[in-house]
């Protein structure tokens, strides 16, 4: 009999094989309602993914790949406390695995709690020290608890471990750029623009962010370059950012709440710049106060 004819073997969120046998057509009902699930995910059908893994939860309450597809369900769909609790479930049961602590992690920056957020993606890391991703995560939760020095660090080993897969990573830069420029160091910001000139950027996004912090292109043409909603808050927050380290503080509140209004806390520089305006708050209220 062909081995094909014997069983079919499917990959599962986590990368591991589980095997169907034809023998078994409760097992075959099961993992083909698996299947339908992770394809329902990943066309960004989130409810009817939950309640299919909801139903396989019920069948097989054990079922890890079925947990981690209901946490990457309500992550994906913006339920981040839902998969917080979740993804809690997944590592209960695996404490080591590493895409639950990274998507943890996300649920937790997610919901303005960086400090827990970088403790996952810290234990994450443990399990995969060459994930590039994870150093930005890192570097943008960083960010948010001032961390600056400890960032700028954090994404250029991000960029690191991009180069090292022959992968561009302009994104890790202008983190390193901006969290350099928190704390006044100079030098190291003009390193970083030098690193970058190395570098014929090919994407056709962000390379105009890193144009704009080099000067060779201004705000309006940064904005006109925009061409979905997410780098649309990218650019209002960088032109914040750069606007804020020029000391034109009014201009810089304008895009920066441009970017905090949108209310897409799914896209990480949203929560930057919240950050960056509650640092402002803060510093305004203690100015106030003496």
């Amino acid at each position: 009999m062909c081995l094909l004819n014997m069983y079919l073997s499917f990959l599962t969120l986590n990368g591991q094989v589980e095997t169907i046998f034809p023998d078994q057509p409760d097992i075959i009902l099961v993992q083909t309602d698996r299947l339908d699930a992770f394809q329902n995910l990943e066309a960004g059908n989130y409810e009817l993914a939950l309640e299919q893994f909801d139903q396989l939860l019920k069948e097989k309450p054990n079922y890890i790949s079925a947990l981690m597809g209901k946490a990457k369900s309500h992550l994906q769909s913006g339920q981040y406390q839902e998969a917080y609790d979740t993804y809690l479930k997944v590592l209960a049961k695996d404490p080591s695995d590493h895409y639950s602590l990274k998507g943890i992690g996300n649920a937790a920056l997610f919901l303005d709690q960086a400090d827990i957020a970088l403790s996952y993606y810290k234990r994450a890391l443990v399990f995969k020290p060459s994930d590039a991703q994870l150093y930005e995560a890192i570097a943008i939760s960083q960010m948010c608890t001032n961390d600056y020095l400890n960032a700028a660090e954090s994404a250029k080993m991000a960029s690191l471990m991009y180069n090292k897969k022959g992968i561009e990573a302009p994104y890790s830069l202008i983190l390193a750029y901006f969290s350099y420029a928190q704390i006044n160091d100079k030098e190291n910001m003009q390193q970083v623009l030098s690193y970058g000139k190395k570098f014929n950027f090919k994407q056709r996004w962000p390379t105009p962010v890193v144009q704009y912090i080099k000067g060779e292109i201004n705000a309006s043409e940064l904005i006109s370059l925009v061409q979905s909603e997410k780098e649309e808050i990218e650019a209002h927050t960088y032109i914040g950012l750069k606007l804020r380290l020029n000391e034109q503080f009014d201009e810089s509140e304008i895009h920066l709440s441009w970017a905090k209004d949108s209310g897409r806390n799914d896209i990480l520089e949203t929560l930057i710049a919240k950050h960056m305006l509650e640092q402002s708050e803060e510093v305004i209220s203690h100015a106030f106060h003496y």
